[in-house]
């Protein structure tokens, strides 16, 4: 896992933005596991980040998948097609 920037990480958490998060590490809020902060420290996002003492959660990378949809598409019209042929439909 690589390290990213305090700011980035606090502004993906939703926690502020990334001016406010730049903001925050200025007045020195913000600590890493216990150790304040500057402007480009960067950090694991399964390390320890408090704002003013309160733990911030950084939610894991959201994952997208694709679903196949043409394939149960083609199986539904093909079987509304042969209840329709049939007579089941009208």
């Amino acid at each position: 896992m690589e390290k990213i920037r305090i700011q980035k990480l606090l502004a993906d958490a939703g926690y502020c933005s990334r001016r406010q998060a730049e903001a925050l590490i200025s007045s020195g809020k913000i600590k890493v596991s216990g150790h304040p902060v500057k402007l480009g420290d960067k950090a694991l996002p399964t390390d320890l980040i408090t704002v003013g003492g309160e733990r911030v959660y950084i939610p894991r990378k959201k994952q997208y998948r694709y679903l196949m949809r043409t394939s149960w598409i083609a199986a539904a019209l093909w079987i509304f097609w042969k209840m329709w042929k049939s007579g089941y439909i009208r």
